[in-house]
């Protein structure tokens, strides 16, 4: 669409909202947030993200990647849907990759004001997505077992790296990154 990608870099392995928003421009029209962010496994907290949307123009679209969100135990990542019920630009984007595991099929979701998922519909083709992948996204939102099962792998694999990374003296670089395992 013609658009510049302006990136800004990362500090101390997340995202950089205060540069973030020095380098907004009225060219700008959207910001893209991986939180939990692939690959450094940092997240971007409440209190900041909610001052950042607060200094964000309001014809600026933010994009919150949450395709690890099931897997962040911390108390202080935001709920990216209040958002959306605050009537801000954003849009979630989340995906049955990760925590369902049927990453073969690409299949994900987005979640925004009707507004903004009115102007995404007229320029996303209209065949993004297979029947399978609809299927097989379907059946993972009632499998409840495995969703579970999944997350207490995560959470012992975690355990698991943190305890032995610890032995080698790599626990204080830990403290700040959330690990991601997949069965």
């Amino acid at each position: 669409m013609g658009g510049k990608l302006i990136s800004v870099k990362l500090k101390d392995f997340s995202f950089d909202l205060e540069k973030i928003t020095q380098r907004i421009s009225e060219k700008t029209k959207l910001i893209f947030l991986c939180n939990p962010n692939n690959p450094t496994g940092t997240i971007v907290y409440k209190k900041a993200v909610d001052k950042f949307i607060k200094q964000i123009p309001e014809n600026v679209v933010i994009i919150f990647d949450e395709a690890y969100y099931d897997y962040v135990e911390d108390e202080h990542y935001p709920n990216s849907l209040s958002y959306i019920l605050e009537e801000k630009n954003v849009i979630i984007l989340r995906t049955f990759s990760k925590i369902a595991g049927i990453a073969g099929v690409r299949i994900g979701y987005g979640i925004a004001k009707p507004e903004l998922i009115g102007y995404l519909n007229r320029v996303v083709s209209p065949f993004t997505t297979n029947r399978l992948a609809q299927v097989a996204a379907l059946a993972s939102l009632d499998d409840e077992k495995h969703y579970k099962k999944v997350l207490k792998s995560n959470q012992e694999g975690k355990k698991y790296l943190y305890k032995e990374l610890k032995k080698l003296g790599f626990f204080m670089f830990l403290q700040k990154l959330i690990l991601f395992f997949l069965i």
